[in-house]
């Protein structure tokens, strides 16, 4: 997963060859994956009985799951307008 800040991913510039946005791409749903799986874990580690909760790093998990969501369709968006060619 990557630790950047959520305002240095957000600034990250974007590939304009097809093969590599394919393939960062991948990287971020990879990376979207291993957010899921970290809200997974911690859902599952919480005790309220105990008074053991995660909420701060839950949904700051989801901030991550969600940002790489909105990079992975902006992705699909350059994509589509890659291969549509400069006229579209």
């Amino acid at each position: 997963m990557d630790q950047r800040s959520l305002r240095e991913q957000a600034e990250e510039v974007l590939p304009d060859d097809e093969e590599e946005l394919a393939a960062r791409m991948n990287e971020l749903q990879a990376e979207q994956d291993a957010w899921i799986q970290k809200i997974r874990d911690l859902s599952a580690q919480e005790k309220p009985r105990e008074g053991i909760f995660f909420a701060a790093e839950i949904h700051e998990a989801r901030q991550f799951k969600m940002m790489l969501e909105f990079k992975l369709e902006y992705c699909r968006a350059k994509l589509n307008r890659l291969r549509l060619g400069p006229d579209f």
